[in-house]
């Protein structure tokens, strides 16, 4: 046997063919550029398809295609030549060679270049034939990406006429993805979610959508994931009507993501033993996934509406919206899974539930009565959420303020949370709780579902109307509620322990503790006035701090050792904590270390002072300053600390007159990248309080303003603070009504702004009558 020469484990002889073989195109290329545009199409086309040339000739004159294609994409139909005549390159995508075929995807793309030129494609099939080399090329990803890259063109180009051989074929990989470990399953789910954001009814139109989108919810191993496909598919049944997609198809989808919750072995159900390209995917990813999907489209209108819209519920959301006939709500799932005793699914519920309820211990789990006071107390804590304590003062880290500030603060998407929980309420969910409690108060599980108890009658009574919750504000009427036998001396002493065990909780609110101190003092959840009553059993602990308390943390702050040099040394944490407490104590204006605490902190938002230099993080200086001036419009006038607010707005009022305008503060740098725009706020801060408004006007703030008519530029800034004081405050709000109070007496010094206001704005519309 003749023995071959080699060079890294390449015959030369083969190398030496291959490149006589490339020379000869070569020259045939170089014969055929002397030729015209339209000769070199028509000749590459005839070789391309014909089928007696080699797999190199073949291969280069479809590049050469693409190369003309993509220079003059009209060259071919200016020769003559039909758009059927030219998408005869059809037939190379089911030649066997896949560098080929790879090649005539390419040319495809520089061919669709209208939407005339797409539909006589599609009239072509030339769609089945891409999805043909999407399907069949398993063992070579590079026809598969090639063709994903035509399919996000057509979807980017054309999204009106994308065929559903296209849609079909990028469910199924999405579908049988996660199981096979198709590692394009991820590519085709989002060229599916953008298909949908362009256009929704295209993909509705294939009835596996929504079993294909659930399925991915349930199945996939990231939990953004699941948030986002929720949030699409809430964006989704809130943008078609009732007769594109029936109600009843988008309710039996919702039943779908908690499905888990009402079946046991629903993860057995979904084939999840086989391994994926991410790795074995576990069991309970089901339910947890179920919780992300139902808590995040509960957060919108559209997936509120379409788990609550039943007419059993206090609240029907078909008197707003016609949605036509359901039978049932998706979210009373909750309560036949809460039934399910001694399983993933019945602690699942409870925290789906602690979520609704905006609770922070959604996944604590609590072995004993005493964990719960080691959480509640703050000496029990994750390390991703530790805090310094030191004499009795929180050092906390800005990733738990920043977690539990969110938390905190109730949005409008928390109000939709809260709003489901007021449904659950009403439908009777804190009876079938004490029932699961009263049975054993000791289970890890009911020690948990205890102090969610505890925190559903929290929200109910800040967040819930008085009336609809009367009958359940208190555990004495949820324990006469379950009408339980007096002769059961057993389940009676279990719910007097229970009711301990609530009253206990109660008094952790009340009480300075460490957690506390930083949720309820530093970035509490304030009741609106509407909502406050004196007989509030809930009083957070600002409203019971007291002086002594205030006075060891000022030290703390490091306002009064250090000079003003070094106002970056000191602690605005507990500067803006010492800010909202002082407030709350009897006659904070008379103690000389407040003084000097206030006036310290003045000096740092003076004019003179650093603050207005500040060019980034200046807005949690700006809320200590907002805090500052609700402090000091509360001392009587006369005061110490009344004189420090009379004398910054007047050396304010100097800075921002109509005349400085472009020549102080404000002209220094942009209104949008400098701290000098907050003091508006500052203004706008005092206008919305009774106290506010009367220092203002004892300064001359608004009379100053409206009397320089001149400078449009500056009244339309202070307009933005006058109006916010007097028409921006709902009907309910007493600081409204104190307003038009003060408005119509005619000795009152109130009287003249209210009344120039109410002529400004009443100027342009009798002008738009004339």
């Amino acid at each position: 046997m003749k023995a071959q020469l080699t060079y890294r484990g390449r015959s030369l002889m083969q190398s030496r063919a291959r490149r006589n073989q490339e020379d000869t195109v070569e020259e045939d290329d170089q014969f055929q550029d002397s030729d015209s545009v339209e000769d070199r199409i028509i000749y590459s086309l005839r070789v391309a398809i014909s089928g007696t040339c080699s797999h190199v000739t073949r291969l280069a004159n479809v590049k050469r295609l693409v190369t003309l294609f993509r220079h003059a994409a009209d060259a071919a139909f200016a020769i003559g030549l039909s758009a059927e005549e030219v998408f005869i390159i059809r037939c190379l995508l089911l030649d066997e060679e896949s560098e080929i075929r790879l090649v005539s995807l390419l040319c495809l793309r520089w061919l669709l270049r209208s939407s005339d030129d797409f539909k006589v494609a599609l009239k072509l099939g030339i769609d089945h034939l891409v999805v043909r080399c999407f399907e069949t090329a398993l063992d070579d990803d590079s026809d598969r990406i090639a063709c994903l890259r035509l399919f996000m063109y057509i979807i980017d180009k054309f999204p009106n006429d994308v065929p559903t051989s296209i849609v079909k074929s990028l469910m199924a990989v999405i579908f049988h993805g996660q199981t096979e470990g198709d590692s394009l399953a991820m590519a085709a789910l989002a060229l599916i979610c953008e298909l949908t954001i362009r256009h929704r009814m295209i993909v509705f139109h294939c009835n596996s959508f929504l079993n294909c989108m659930s399925r991915q919810m349930l199945m996939s191993p990231f939990p953004r994931q699941v948030q986002c496909l929720s949030y699409l598919m809430c964006y989704v049944f809130n943008s078609i009507s009732a007769s594109d997609v029936p109600v009843n198809h988008r309710s039996a989808f919702y039943y779908e993501l908690l499905a888990p919750l009402m079946e046991p072995n629903y993860g057995k159900s979904l084939d999840l033993e086989k391994r994926q390209h991410n790795g074995p995917f576990k069991p309970d990813n089901v339910l947890n996934n179920c919780r992300i999907a139902i808590i995040s489209s509960l957060r919108t209108w559209s997936g509120l509406i379409h788990c609550l819209s039943v007419d059993n519920l206090p609240i029907s959301c078909r008197r707003i919206v016609d949605l036509g006939e359901i039978e049932n709500c998706p979210i009373t799932c909750i309560f036949s899974a809460l039934r399910i005793e001694d399983s993933p699914i019945q602690k699942m519920a409870v925290k789906i539930l602690c979520d609704l309820a905006l609770a922070d211990f959604a996944d604590e789990e609590f072995s004993c009565w005493d964990d719960v006071r080691a959480y509640k107390t703050g000496t029990r804590m994750s390390s991703s959420c530790q805090c310094k304590v030191n004499e009795n003062f929180i050092l906390a880290d800005a990733e738990l303020l920043k977690k539990f500030w969110e938390r905190k603060r109730m949005d409008l998407s928390d109000l939709c949370i809260t709003f489901s929980l007021y449904c659950l309420v009403q439908r009777g969910i804190l009876q079938i709780l004490c029932r699961m409690v009263i049975v054993d108060p000791d289970d890890p599980l009911n020690i948990k579902i205890t102090v969610l108890i505890e925190e559903i009658l929290n929200t109910g009574f800040h967040w819930f109307k008085n009336m609809t919750l009367k009958s359940v504000l208190g555990w004495d009427q949820l324990y006469d509620s379950q009408n339980l036998p007096i002769v059961d001396e057993i389940l009676k002493n279990r719910g007097l322990m229970v009711m301990n065990r609530i009253n206990e909780l109660r008094a952790y609110r009340d009480q300075m503790t460490f957690k506390y101190l930083l949720f309820d003092l530093i970035y509490r959840r304030s009741t609106p006035n509407k909502f406050a009553s004196h007989s509030d059993p809930y009083v957070t602990a600002i409203q019971r701090c007291n002086k002594d308390y205030v006075l060891k943390l000022i030290p703390e702050t490091k306002v009064l050792s250090l000079n003003m040099s070094q106002w970056q040394e000191w602690d605005w944490l507990l500067v803006d904590h010492a800010m909202s407490v002082l407030p709350t104590i009897n006659e904070f204006y008379e103690e000389e270390t407040f003084v000097k605490l206030t006036e310290t902190v003045l000096q740092f938002f003076e004019p003179q002072g650093p603050f207005k230099d500040l060019c980034e993080d200046y807005r949690s200086y700006s809320r200590v300053g907002c805090k500052l001036m609700n402090v000091l419009s509360k001392a009587p006038v006369g005061s110490a600390m009344n004189q420090q607010l009379q004398g910054f707005l007047k050396n304010l009022l100097i800075e921002l007159s109509p005349e400085n305008l472009y020549l102080g503060i404000l002209c220094k740098r942009s209104l949008d990248t400098t701290a000098a725009v907050d003091y508006f706020a500052f203004i706008f801060q005092l206008s919305s309080t009774k106290e506010g408004l009367e220092q203002l006007c004892r300064v001359g703030v608004v009379d100053r303003f409206y009397c320089s008519p001149a400078q449009k530029q500056f009244i339309i800034c202070i307009s933005f603070c006058a109006q916010g004081w007097y028409f921006g405050f709902a009907p309910g709000n007493p600081s409204r009504s104190g307003a038009q109070k003060y408005s119509q007496k005619a000795s009152d010094p109130l009287r003249m702004p209210f009344l120039r206001q109410q002529s400004r704005r009443s100027l342009p519309c009798a002008a738009q009558d004339r």
